[in-house]
């Protein structure tokens, strides 16, 4: 028989290999294309009926790779929804189920939103859907949340479908509660129920709801231009169904802790502030807060008040969490009466109110996932 070397320095050096006859090359060839096609009907005959039942029941031993290629909708196991997705596959009997999204987020205090499911094709007979809801969040009146047909003793929605929907849609309701720092809460669907008569559980079948919470720390930052200086101090700010209520935070610096006994005091490190909001302001009174306690009885008191006055001046104002705000401040040092008696003429100069601009920047929220990070829009 022929034979031929490799070249010196190639890879298989001193390994002689035969010179195939170009007819046996031509078999082998054919050979490979009978194992390709033999494989493929394999697969073929694998993906049945038959076979995705006996795995879901057990009935049969399959390999690991052969459970992976039963696994139609690709969520790690074998179960009804891989035999479902086969029957609509190559029967097209029902339609499939599915989140719109796999996540989404919103604010307390937004009211009612959508949570939006699609169908493959139109519903063909009257059928209810039904799905589970849990996660962080607290369900019911005095919680976080409600949710449009949902039974929370029996852990179930409900949804009506009729003749002809392709989509539908699950509607939770936020509260808007004064809880402070709750940060980032969730609430998480997931379908459940469906046949071969009605629908079937597509690969969307979870969807997570996030709520931040819109009771946070506020970063009003004040430039007064004419008073040569900028100043920054840091605002809590809770809400009850749109009745504010907050306190300004003390740095022991610009805004001192309060001592025992002092008006406005709100805790131990922070000053009443006081909110009135109108269609389109929103106005924030702060002070007056004590900066000077001297003790001596020629020297005098002197306290700092601010007024913060914010919104976005265009239509119907609405305070959202998720807005950074503009506005004017006002900061006024006001000297009181001296221990000696009635304010005297030197006191009328320790008085000063100067105005600028304000910023006022919500904190961002937690990151809770590498999905969802709540910014500041």
């Amino acid at each position: 028989m022929k034979t031929a070397t490799t070249r010196a320095g190639s890879w298989g050096r001193g390994v002689v290999w035969p010179v195939m006859p170009l007819a046996r090359c031509a078999m082998w060839m054919l050979c490979l294309v009978l194992i390709v096609s033999s494989s493929a009907l394999a697969q073929t005959r694998l993906i049945t009926k038959q076979n995705i039942a006996d795995a879901i029941l057990e009935r049969q031993t399959f390999l690991p790779v052969e459970m992976d290629s039963l696994d139609l909708n690709r969520d790690g196991t074998v179960n009804i929804a891989d035999l479902t997705f086969f029957l609509l596959r190559t029967l097209n009997l029902v339609p499939s189920v599915s989140f719109e999204t796999s996540n989404s987020k919103a604010f307390e205090g937004d009211g009612t939103l959508p949570v939006r499911l699609v169908f493959t094709k139109e519903i063909e007979v009257a059928t209810t859907l039904t799905f589970t809801a849990g996660g962080t969040a607290t369900y019911g009146e005095g919680g976080d949340y409600t949710i449009a047909g949902y039974d929370f003793v029996a852990g179930q929605g409900t949804i009506a479908l009729n003749p002809g929907d392709t989509e539908a849609v699950i509607l939770i309701t936020l509260a808007d509660d004064a809880v402070f720092d709750e940060g980032v809460e969730t609430v998480t669907f997931s379908l459940t129920g469906g046949s071969t008569q009605t629908y079937f559980l597509g690969p969307g079948q979870t969807h997570t709801f996030y709520i931040d919470d819109n009771d946070s720390v506020w970063f009003a930052g004040a430039d007064f231009e004419n008073g040569g200086r900028y100043e920054s101090f840091r605002l809590e700010i809770t809400q009850n169904n749109g009745t504010f209520d907050g306190r300004v935070l003390s740095d022991d610096l610009l805004i001192p802790r309060p001592e025992e006994g002092d008006a406005g005091a709100s805790g131990e490190d922070g000053w009443d502030a006081r909110f009135y909001a109108g269609t389109q302001t929103l106005r924030i009174e702060i002070g007056p807060i004590p900066i000077d306690r001297t003790r001596s009885l020629f020297d005098t008191h002197q306290t700092r008040s601010y007024v913060l006055e914010i919104g976005p001046g265009l239509g119907t104002y609405e305070y959202d969490p998720k807005r950074q705000f503009t506005g004017l401040a006002t900061s006024k040092i006001e000297a009181v009466k001296s221990r000696l008696g009635p304010r005297n003429q030197r006191l009328r100069f320790l008085n000063c109110e100067v105005v600028g601009d304000l910023i006022l920047k919500r904190q961002p929220s937690k990151v809770v996932s590498e999905e969802i990070v709540f910014e500041d829009e």
